[in-house]
């Protein structure tokens, strides 16, 4: 029987799942798939700020951030419309991405399953790439290990696209296929209010644009890296 299982938290206990698609709507999946837009080659997910250091020695450019602001002598910030101001400097190149929330999320569930980044920005397009599997788990990364509108909004939303296919689901699909959820919900979310706190209000309309792009990141189990296909 086909399964869909939702968790709207990080620390929930999750599954092995056929295929995860991993949210974090505010910013590193939405990051992560504006980088494939602009060309890179692969984006290598780490929470581990030295290694990230020994890793610009193998090539790659450093984009991160600890609590919403750029990491000490990184390149750039987890900002997706920072990146788009340097947009020809990705082309083909590796890059490393490190940030508070869904770096952590990403190294837990990648030693779990196979993982999709998945954003307001590229839902249609896993939409379209991810109607033959059979055994998908949604996981939102939230805000320092608990729930976040945000993602969970995201969740709502491609929940709404798929659910019918889908007989096997755990309460949090159930509970989110059954309730109304507004993008302008997420005005109340705490990590809205972080990032307006620090002028980011550009990269809060950037993450919630939908279809902007069609990226299909993706992550083998246990490799630590996504890549285009």
């Amino acid at each position: 029987m086909k399964r869909l299982n939702t968790y709207l938290s990080p620390l929930e206990k999750i599954e092995n799942h056929e295929i995860i698609l991993l949210i974090d709507t505010f910013r590193a999946t939405t990051t992560i798939n504006t980088l494939f837009h602009l060309g890179a080659k692969e984006v290598l997910v780490t929470d581990d700020i030295e290694k990230s250091y020994d890793l610009r020695r193998k090539g790659y450019i450093l984009c991160g951030e600890r609590k919403s602001k750029k990491i000490d002598d990184f390149d750039y910030s987890n900002s997706p419309t920072e990146l788009f101001k340097f947009k020809n400097s990705f082309k083909n190149k590796k890059v490393l991405l490190n940030t508070t929330n869904g770096a952590k999320t990403f190294k837990f569930v990648n030693k779990v399953s196979n993982i999709i980044a998945l954003g307001l920005v590229n839902l249609s397009k896993v939409e379209k790439q991810i109607e033959n599997y059979n055994d998908i788990g949604i996981v939102c990364s939230g805000l320092y290990g608990n729930y976040s509108l945000e993602d969970h909004y995201t969740a709502y939303r491609i929940i709404n696209k798929i659910s019918n296919n889908f007989k096997n689901k755990n309460d949090s699909t159930i509970l989110t296929e059954n309730i109304s959820m507004s993008k302008n919900i997420i005005k109340k979310a705490n990590h809205f209010y972080n990032l307006k706190k620090l002028n980011l209000e550009e990269d809060i309309e950037f993450c919630l644009e939908e279809d902007k792009f069609k990226t299909f990141p993706y992550s083998d189990k246990n490799s630590n890296i996504f890549k285009m296909i």
